[in-house]
């Protein structure tokens, strides 16, 4: 049996996909003897992923015809058919595209198990961009896919509520992803990490890392930047991560008419030494983003003992329970009043969150974990149990429940 994944895209600068599903894959081999192939569609074949080439994951890369919403290869659907065997397991990750529309067909073809993770794009604020096009796949094949899955893969209990909202009655397993904490745990010291990224030692950092998307809420952090540089002159905001929507000139632009170059850097995309030296160059993470299903790059953050600002967007509560950073419900003024309130922190203070949020991660977000808990959903399709509603929720304790 393999679990055979197909996705959009995974290149390392697709965000927390390209990191939370090589991850998960090599866990579920490691914990569950249960080895993975990866198919995504690709504009390049020179496109890379660090987790994939880290765990030698087969990886098959796809060539895209056409408009690149719909990701359409026809190199994709001749591969699986050849690649697929009568016991594995189809594992697809979005909606909305090709590569969802054919692990549905394929799977109902070839009478295979077809796991469908939501990655959030069921959630009303994902639903209301791009509206139409959505609309039309929704009536077209979406819904109907969703319907006959044999098993919906979601992060947390709000997504699993977003799509019960839509009337899908499918099995739901809730199991987050989990973070490599030990990756996090040999950062270079805070001065060696200026040096090296040639940032301005008489400076205190606060890290964006993400896509540079009106989704993470950078357009509210960017407006309300000048106003604080003008209360804290000694800080800067590093904003870390691929542009697709043209953030880079308009931030450019910013800096030049508000005369606060020097206190705000965007340094693109980055992994490997140049992640970790950002990291160990930070003070404090914030990312007020409308939604995430999970926000792979919050668990990081903390695994490096950021303490960090967040949304309550996002499933991150026991930011606030483990006093290690904000929990805010978004808006402009809660962004100022939260970023305010850690720049004037002391030292000591910050101190206590980081070690806390450190503890948070340890404790309970290892991969290993969370495989064992996708293993138990594995069971239940392979097992076909007659119950209509299985949902494995994140606890402490790991426990199944039927809602």
């Amino acid at each position: 049996m393999k679990l055979i994944s197909v996705i959009e895209n995974i290149a390392d600068e697709y965000g927390g996909p390209a990191n939370s599903l090589p991850n998960m894959l090599e866990a579920i081999r490691s914990e569950l003897s249960i080895e993975s192939l990866i198919y995504s569609i690709s504009s390049s074949k020179n496109e890379r992923n660090e987790f994939i080439e880290r765990f030698s994951i087969p990886w098959t890369r796809c060539q895209k015809i056409g408009f690149d919403k719909l990701k359409y290869s026809a190199e994709i659907k001749k591969k699986l058919s050849s690649d697929m065997a009568n016991d594995d397991i189809l594992f697809s990750n979005n909606l909305w595209n090709y590569p969802a529309y054919l692990s549905a067909k394929l799977a109902k073809k070839y009478k295979l198990p077809h796991i469908v993770s939501i990655r959030g794009t069921l959630y009303p604020w994902s639903l209301d961009q791009s509206k139409l096009s959505k609309k039309i796949a929704w009536n077209f094949f979406q819904k109907k896919s969703l319907q006959q899955a044999s098993l919906i893969h979601v992060t947390c209990s709000e997504e699993y509520n977003a799509v019960r909202k839509l009337g899908i009655t499918t099995p739901i397993a809730i199991v987050p992803h989990g973070i490599n904490y030990d990756d996090y745990q040999d950062l270079p010291k805070k001065n060696n990490a200026i040096e090296y990224l040639g940032l301005n030692q008489d400076k205190k950092y606060i890290l964006f890392m993400s896509r540079l998307h009106k989704k993470k809420g950078l357009d509210l952090l960017l407006e309300l930047w000048p106003e604080l540089v003008n209360k804290f002159p000694d800080w800067c905001l590093l904003i870390v991560g691929p542009d697709y929507s043209d953030y880079t000139d308009s931030i450019s632009k910013l800096a030049i008419e508000n005369d606060i170059v020097g206190n705000i850097k965007t340094l693109g995309m980055l992994t490997g030494d140049k992640k970790k030296c950002v990291l160990a160059a930070s003070e404090f993470f914030v990312l007020p983003t409308y939604t995430e299903n999970f926000g792979v790059v919050i668990g990081e953050a903390l695994a490096a003992g950021l303490p960090t600002i967040t949304t309550t967007g996002t499933p991150w509560s026991e930011i606030g329970t483990y006093n290690c950073g904000k929990y805010i419900n978004l808006s402009k003024e809660n962004i100022r009043q939260a970023l305010q309130e850690m720049m004037c922190m002391e030292e000591e203070s910050l101190n206590v969150m980081s070690d806390n949020a450190k503890l948070l991660i340890k404790n309970n977000y290892s991969w290993s974990a969370q495989a064992i808990k996708f293993g138990q959903a594995l069971d239940f399709i392979l097992t076909k149990k007659p119950a209509p509603d299985v949902v494995f929720l994140y606890e402490e304790k790991p426990s199944s429940h039927i809602l």
